[in-house]
């Protein structure tokens, strides 16, 4: 298996110049900060250098719609998690891409997942195996959110409940009748992790999904987060191309 560096390194693929996720994540990029080097690949050169050499990042984050424009970065996205990377797609990624791509880059990752419907929601903790041990996980929150089907119900990170209801102040409420759907899961891959979060606006409960799926634990950035030291982990890169 290839070596995941020690000291945990995030690094963002953003390969949208245009995007908003900078200003969209502020406060999620302030806690990756706290703990872990943040870095980011803001080319498809960059990107598949930071995913190829020793050591790997130690979670990949893919922040915009562009990766749909770049197969080769994604298939090379594909083989760190089958050799024990994680992979998330978030932030602007959702909103930026249409039924049909996200439907297809699924397929290419060998899921059945497919893309459900978009909406706001209040979502309730699914707790498994891999949610119980992130304490700081909201046991329900509301969120904007492009929502997946198919998903393997031990998969799903947040489900909804059994009288969710849309949430609009423009349209009437509508009862959701696939209870099975969701806006967050995670699944394995060969040896990694493969994860989707489809909030669109950076709630603060997906924040801490992210974080989490990144596999940060909790107390490194409370912790550090309230830390007056000026240096916690590690220099905060982002904003520059990966080396």
């Amino acid at each position: 298996m290839p070596s995941i560096a020690i000291n945990p390194r995030v690094l963002l693929v953003s390969l949208d110049p245009s995007s908003w996720f900078e200003r969209m994540a502020e406060d999620l990029l302030d806690k990756l900060e706290t703990a872990a080097t943040l870095e980011q690949a803001a080319d498809p050169d960059s990107a598949i250098e930071a995913v190829t050499e020793q050591p790997l990042p130690h979670a990949v984050l893919v922040t915009d719609g562009n990766i749909i424009k770049h197969r080769g970065v994604y298939a090379k996205l594909l083989d760190y998690v089958r050799g024990g990377g994680t992979l998330v797609f978030m932030g602007c990624f959702p909103g930026e891409i249409n039924p049909e791509d996200l439907n297809d880059l699924l397929r290419e990752a060998g899921l059945p997942w497919e893309m459900e419907g978009y909406y706001r929601v209040t979502v309730h903790r699914n707790d498994t195996e891999e949610t119980a041990p992130h304490t700081s996980l909201l046991s329900s929150y509301s969120q904007k959110a492009v929502f997946l089907r198919n998903v393997d119900r031990k998969d799903a990170w947040y489900r909804l409940g059994e009288s969710s209801r849309t949430e609009s102040l423009v349209f009437a409420p509508v009862e959701l009748g696939d209870k099975d759907q969701t806006p967050i899961a995670m699944t394995r891959i060969g040896e990694g992790k493969f994860g989707y979060v489809g909030d669109i606006n950076g709630e603060e409960g997906s924040d801490r999904v992210i974080l989490a799926m990144c596999g940060l634990r909790d107390s490194e950035y409370r912790r550090n987060s309230t830390s007056r030291e000026p240096t916690i982990l590690a220099t905060f890169t982002y904003g520059t191309a990966s080396p």
